[in-house]
């Protein structure tokens, strides 16, 4: 959750990122996602207590709010944590919706026995 200034603050995630105060970051926001990765040359720093500041220009281009829940996920073989908010959420649970409404065939085989029943038919000439 973001706090009142727009700072993130979740030291298990930035631990297992190996960063701590005064890592400098890159922050970019990708369709409605905020993107921190470590950077030598990136313009923000993590302040006290490595917590994250995320600008006010990010937040309002993914249409965060102040003190809004989102998800955190750290991605440690990039370097990288990633901001989702819940415009982003609800399109990933519609996006995973229809993948499952679109795998509604019957899982049985064809000759209606259910799978792993006992019964099955060796091939000509084969015992089984």
């Amino acid at each position: 959750m973001f706090d009142g200034s727009g700072r993130l603050a979740e030291r298990r995630l930035v631990g297992l990122l190996g960063w701590s105060a005064g890592t400098r970051v890159s922050i970019e926001d990708v369709d409605g996602i905020v993107v921190v990765r470590e950077s030598g040359l990136g313009k923000h720093t993590l302040v006290r207590r490595g917590m994250v500041a995320i600008p006010s220009s990010t937040r309002q281009r993914c249409g965060f709010g102040d003190r809004d829940q989102v998800l955190l996920v750290a991605q440690p073989a990039r370097s990288a944590l990633l901001v989702l908010g819940v415009e982003v959420l609800d399109q990933v649970v519609r996006d995973v919706r229809a993948r499952v409404d679109a795998c509604q065939g019957d899982p049985r085989p064809t000759g209606g026995e259910p799978p792993g029943s006992g019964s099955s038919t060796a091939p000509e000439g084969r015992d089984e």
